[in-house]
């Protein structure tokens, strides 16, 4: 990245058009509906040679949702020509979550007697219920494109818990021989949830406007 090109950059956001390119620079402020302000900031890339061409990276992401605003899933891709992430950490990130299942119903007998004046048929009823416990896997962050030239990881909302603001730690090993040289690019898609008026959460997908700033660095970096 040169001196030029700021780290960071703030302009708005318009719904996703799917003919574009989704690209982002490195920290952006949204304006999604209903006015509000949602920010997403990538921090310094940080780069350890590994020698033979080969680089380690790691990087940081923060999603700051505006009040009444949570983001429902984010998307961080690289993308470097000519260049394979052959590992990314984590691969996954998984949480448990116990479902409790209670069914309930009746068991009825009858008890039948000779039948006279002050002896009919009798019933009993019995009530009967069943619990029941189920363990479901909620996968929070998933890699994607590992042994390719793009390759990034998926955040989204799970039953248990909402995206964290700040994840960090997010590594891939870059394999580019001792040849390659040129621009990694990183890019963000993400949805987000604005709760209106009536307690209703509306989801629409959101990128740069007009067809977005891109944080480029240039490959190999210079450490």
């Amino acid at each position: 990245m040169t001196a030029e090109d700021p780290l960071f950059a703030t302009f708005d956001l318009a719904p996703l058009d799917t003919r574009g390119r989704r690209s982002w620079a490195a920290e952006q402020v949204w304006q999604t509906a209903r006015h509000k302000r949602n920010r997403i900031a990538l921090g310094v890339p940080r780069w350890t040679s590994k020698g033979a061409g080969e680089w380690s990276l790691e990087l940081d992401l923060t999603l700051l949702p505006d009040e009444g605003c949570r983001f429902r899933s984010a998307e961080l891709s690289l993308h470097l020509p000519g260049a394979v992430l052959r590992e990314l950490e984590p691969m996954e990130i998984q949480e448990q979550e116990t479902v409790v299942i209670e069914r309930s119903g009746a068991l009825r007998a009858t008890l039948e007697l000779p039948v006279g004046p002050l002896s009919p048929g009798m019933e009993a009823e019995r009530a009967r219920s069943r619990r029941t416990e189920l363990t479901r896997t909620l996968v929070s962050l998933a890699a994607f494109g590992v042994g390719t030239s793009t390759a990034g990881w998926r955040l989204r909302l799970t039953d248990a818990r909402e995206i964290p603001m700040s994840t960090s730690g997010m590594r891939a090993l870059v394999s580019a021989g001792e040849t390659v040289s040129g621009e990694i690019a990183y890019s963000v898609v993400a949805q987000i949830e604005v709760l209106t008026a009536l307690d209703r959460w509306l989801t629409a997908v959101f990128t740069p406007s007009p067809g977005g700033l891109r944080c480029r660095q240039n490959f190999p970096p210079e450490t």
